[in-house]
């Protein structure tokens, strides 16, 4: 979760403390900025999930069942607040260890390799201002498997000049979720039909099977053979990997995370396209 300098001044005049719940302070961040509001949490937001919705979690060492630990959250319904503010609704990954990865799949479900971009991964960045270039962001490794053994990924690449720095700009986080706000919302934005599955309307980070790579760099079992197989017939598992948990192989250390982050990447939801 995003925190800013800015709530510095808040913490002095005594309205939170370093203790403060994550949600609340990600309320908080919105206010001081001037943002707009947080959407609404999903315990007063009861609509029906959209088959569309990955609505399994299979592991999530994280979840303790309170706030945005609540590993349901990620399955309940996507919420995002905008260009300029975060969610409420999500479940937080840890920066590092067995807690910054999350897998869900689709009840029963399949998802394949169809025209275009095949699922959307929903976290919970904004932007700092008005610059879309400059982002609160929590990079995202994306994974998929048949199996929940072998996992294959979009060979995600930071390009930052100076690549053990932080970068809030998304386009130096390529092949990476987490980066673009989220804009669809279940209750006050819910888009159908194909303009579900225009990110410039629903905001979020689409993933195309046809992108995925057949690299074993986070030794994750993926192979040609496992890459070929996800493409012709499709994936039911999805793990999402907070990029701090793993090593840049360009620099032997792990990705960079921004330092005012409390913990890691918040997770919002992800829809599936094409399901059999």
């Amino acid at each position: 979760m995003k925190r800013l300098g800015l709530l510095i001044l808040v913490l002095s005049l005594g309205k939170c403390t370093e203790a403060t719940s994550k949600s609340n302070s990600s309320a908080l961040v919105a206010l001081v900025l001037g943002q707009g509001t947080v959407s609404a949490s999903a315990s007063t937001q009861r609509n029906p999930l959209r088959e569309e919705m990955a609505d399994t979690v299979v592991s999530a060492p994280a979840n303790t069942g309170v706030e945005y630990r609540n590993s349901a959250n990620a399955v309940n319904g996507v919420r995002g607040g905008g260009l300029n503010a975060g969610s409420l609704d999500v479940f937080s990954l840890d920066q590092t260890g067995s807690g910054a990865s999350i897998v869900l799949s689709w009840k029963d479900k399949t998802i394949y390799n169809g025209t275009g971009i095949d699922f959307i991964v929903f976290e919970n960045p904004f932007r700092a201002g008005s610059d879309p270039n400059s982002i609160f962001l929590e990079a995202i490794i994306v994974e998929v498997s048949e199996d929940n053994t072998n996992y294959c990924g979009f060979a995600p690449s930071y390009t930052h000049s100076s690549p053990t720095s932080f970068s809030r700009n998304p386009s130096h986080w390529q092949n990476f979720a987490g980066k673009t706000p989220v804009i669809y919302h279940d209750e006050t934005n819910r888009l159908t039909g194909d303009s579900l599955w225009d990110t410039a309307q629903t905001g979020g980070d689409g993933f195309d099977l046809d992108n995925l790579s057949d690299s074993n760099t986070f030794n994750t079992g993926c192979s040609s053979t496992v890459k070929n197989s996800i493409q012709t017939n499709g994936f039911k598992y999805l793990k999402l990997t907070a990029a701090s948990a793993r090593t840049n192989p360009n620099t032997g250390s792990a990705f960079p995370v921004d330092s005012g982050a409390f913990d890691g990447p918040d997770i919002d939801g992800v829809l599936g396209r094409y399901r059999k």
